[in-house]
């Protein structure tokens, strides 16, 4: 596609595609991104875009030029945050472990959020549509950055669209004051990890009453997954703020500042077997548990250390993935600094010289048992191998090309958002891909996704309502059909399943309960264990 921008000409190709929403397509050159409408009918409107100029703060990622095609008007051009994070997705305790993102970080997000906030109000103009997606923070997480401004409320142009979940059911009309109620919501999860009408009411069961009814989760009746952070972590001042807001019906702005800093409050559960489950611990560790492989041997990444066998451990610093040896299996650390990939032996404590630029990585344990390092560099995955020998050799197999900007990896699984259709990638063998479109991904921002041996599970948000969903794949073993499962309206919640060798999926679900099932798809049933001692703070690994 061609444009003009300022009277100069701009080539908009499938390798500037970053990704597509509910009204229109972004593109990337550089530093500069181009919203282009899928229907040109629906484009911001110029004298929108020159009242939105009115808001000052720098992280409001606001229209600037108006992108024409044959002198019609089909989009606009904004400033492009390289390597920006969706917000939602630092709401899971599993992501924060992940990233060393504490409270104390947290708490200055929420102060970002804040004074975006503050800056759009001083302009005269309403966010309204102030929900969780619609914000991303850079990859040290000292910066907020609001996105889709292009549906603010200004003085000329009324917003005509809001998010279930962050719309206030006690006014009819948007307002500084419904800015703020969505801002309580927003910056609510932020803190807890939780909706703060979500969890579990013994009588009143939908989000929507409850909104109605203000009861929230600081209501007695109220039951909150494991994995929420305690409310005490919350500073005193947004605390009593949160509870008038959401309990007493109150309409006001935040506090001005925290008035102290985060408590760190460590919360204990006995853990101990039940009728339906036997628990015995295995170890002791330090920080949390990132990762658990099993092969003859555990090797265990935590937030602090890798221990590779027993009694040994190392240190090790944030972004560390592991993996293994194709000959004798022994471990090797990875991590990217710099923008280039880091391998180190934690057995002969020793840099691997390795010389190769990448943006993304990943380790997968395969169907064989082999844990396998991918990594992304612009278009290319390739499979590492390292040769043991007098010298040691680093050897990159390219195994699948992507498109750069719309490519995002997780955790056993790469996936590509192509003009809209989802493709995803997956290596169940070393040198081994599968690459399949996915038509179910097609109406959600994916969240989150894990495979493991033949099933994909995914967590994403429908792209026009903005609610949670859960989608189960099963693959046949060539990888070139499968079935789904969609479980819609779910709560936001961490991933966690493991696909046994004798095929049995397990996992824990969002509302805290142990699913069964095959990971073949032509086997039908699920079996359900709800158990008191399960919780969405557990993660599950196999041996």
């Amino acid at each position: 596609m061609k444009i003009t921008v300022h009277n100069s000409q701009v080539t908009l190709t499938k390798n500037n595609f970053l990704s597509s929403g509910g009204e229109g397509d972004i593109y990337v050159i550089g530093q500069t991104a181009y919203k282009i409408y899928q229907d040109p009918g629906k484009m911001i409107p110029v004298g929108k875009i020159q009242e939105l100029s009115n808001i000052s703060n720098q992280n409001v990622i606001r229209p600037q030029d108006i992108c024409f095609n044959n002198k019609s008007p089909v989009g606009y051009s904004m400033r492009f945050i390289s390597g920006a994070i969706p917000l939602v997705q630092t709401f899971t305790k599993a992501f924060r472990d992940r990233n060393n993102l504490d409270h104390t970080k947290m708490q200055n997000l929420v102060k970002e959020l804040h004074s975006i906030v503050v800056s759009v109000h001083k302009a005269d103009i309403l966010i309204v549509d102030l929900n969780e997606m619609n914000f991303l923070v850079d990859q040290s997480f000292a910066n907020v950055f609001a996105i889709d401004t292009d549906s603010y409320q200004t003085k000329s142009f009324p917003a005509t669209a809001i998010m279930d979940s962050v719309r206030d059911r006690h006014h009819t009309t948007f307002s500084k004051e419904t800015d703020w109620f969505s801002f309580a919501v927003v910056s609510f999860m932020m803190f807890s990890g939780i909706h703060p009408f979500k969890g579990k009411h013994p009588t009143v069961k939908s989000m929507d009453d409850r909104m109605k009814q203000n009861i929230s989760v600081f209501n007695k009746d109220v039951g909150v997954p494991h994995a929420c952070y305690p409310f005490d972590i919350i500073p005193e001042a947004y605390r009593h703020w949160y509870k008038a807001v959401f309990e007493d019906n109150k309409r006001l702005a935040p506090p001005d500042d925290f008035s102290g800093v985060v408590a760190i409050v460590q919360t204990v559960r006995n853990i101990t077997g039940t009728d339906n489950i036997n628990i015995e611990e295995l170890f002791s560790l330090e920080g949390d548990i990132l990762n658990v492989f099993f092969n003859s041997t555990y090797r265990i990444l935590t937030t602090s250390n890798f221990y590779h066998k027993a009694g040994s451990s190392i240190k090790v610093s944030k972004g560390v993935v592991v993996f293994s040896t194709d000959v004798s299996s022994a471990p090797i650390l990875a991590k990217i600094n710099n923008g280039k990939l880091e391998l180190y032996d934690p057995i002969k404590l020793a840099v691997i010289p390795c010389d190769i630029a990448v943006d993304q990585i990943m380790s997968y344990q395969n169907m064989n048992g082999y844990v396998s390092l991918y990594v992304k560099n612009g278009g290319q995955i390739c499979r590492v191998e390292v040769l043991e020998g007098k010298t040691t050799l680093v050897l990159f197999d390219q195994v699948a090309n992507v498109v750069d900007l719309a490519t995002k990896i997780f955790d056993g699984v790469i996936i590509q958002d192509l003009l809209g259709s989802y493709f995803v990638s997956v290596f169940p063998f070393p040198k081994t891909h599968s690459q399949i479109n996915i038509k179910e991904l097609s109406r959600f921002k994916i969240l989150d996704a894990k495979y493991d041996s033949g099933v994909l599970i995914v967590l994403g948000a429908d792209k026009k309502t903005g609610s949670y969903s859960r989608l189960t794949f099963r693959f046949s073993k060539d990888h070139l059909s499968y079935d789904v499962r969609i479980a819609d309206n779910i709560s936001l919640h961490a991933i966690s399943f493991v696909t046994l060798d004798s095929g049995v999926v397990v996992t824990i679900n969002e509302d805290e309960k142990i699913e069964l099932f095959s990971s073949n798809k032509d086997v039908t049933g699920i079996k359900t264990v709800d158990d008191n001692m399960i919780g969405s703070d557990m993660r599950l690994y196999k041996n």
